[in-house]
């Protein structure tokens, strides 16, 4: 896909035939093509850490489990 190109066009309608008539001329892998580079930023995957560095033992939860039980 040429993305150096550039029309103008004196109203809406114009527009929209020519994005039309331009993906009518594509074939159905170049549409694909086109389809798969949008859905790019979305599905993308990012480097997860490579290691824990430490882990700390918080223990025991310092707020009582029977508070909700009103004992």
């Amino acid at each position: 896909m040429d993305k150096k190109c550039f029309q103008s066009f004196d109203s809406h309608e114009e527009a929209d035939k020519a994005n039309f008539e331009f993906y009518r001329s594509l074939s159905t892998q170049e549409r694909l093509n086109i389809f798969l580079e949008m859905m790019v930023p979305y599905y993308e995957t990012f480097p997860r850490l490579e290691r824990i560095y430490r882990a700390v033992d918080l223990g025991e939860c310092p707020v009582s489990s029977d508070r909700w039980m009103g004992v």
